[in-house]
């Protein structure tokens, strides 16, 4: 069973012009999630998503209701200043979100002219912990881990 499905396309191209730009760190193929806030600001840490240069804030997203359903409800669990609450949903919701916010963030999506007002330069941007730890494991994984 292949776990890749059409958010892996290497023909996606998105509306967010720095994401098309070859050797980008975070092409639409690639949406890692975070937890920020704007730079010099007291604001609480919210969750985004890098596009580009960008960051999608879930927080900023959520509010819009463009999405629906498990994307949705995983969308307001990562909008939380830590990820743990998105990731206790599950793959399911996990897997809704990325494909609604791959169709969102591809040329020509509709909701283009709305999300674009949920995005953040990433240079304007201070990274706070993406999860709380509760306790600390070490693990072996190779050879090259050690």
């Amino acid at each position: 069973m292949s776990l890749l499905n059409e958010t892996h396309d290497t023909a996606l191209q998105s509306w967010v012009a720095s994401a098309n730009v070859a050797g980008c760190d975070f092409p639409i193929q690639n949406l890692p999630f975070a937890s920020f806030r704007r730079q010099d600001s007291s604001d609480e840490f919210v969750g985004g998503v890098a596009i580009g240069d960008q960051i999608l804030d879930l927080s900023l997203l959520a509010q819009t209701e463009t999405l629906k359903g498990e994307a949705q409800q995983a969308a307001l669990a990562g909008a939380l200043p830590q990820l743990n609450g998105l990731m206790a949903l599950g793959q399911r919701y996990w897997s809704a979100l990325r494909l609604a916010l791959s169709r969102g963030l591809r040329a020509g999506a509709a909701e283009q002219a709305v999300w674009q007002t949920c995005l953040v330069p990433q240079a304007k941007a201070q990274y706070g912990m993406p999860a709380r730890i509760g306790d600390y494991t070490d693990f072996y994984t190779s050879v090259y881990h050690a």
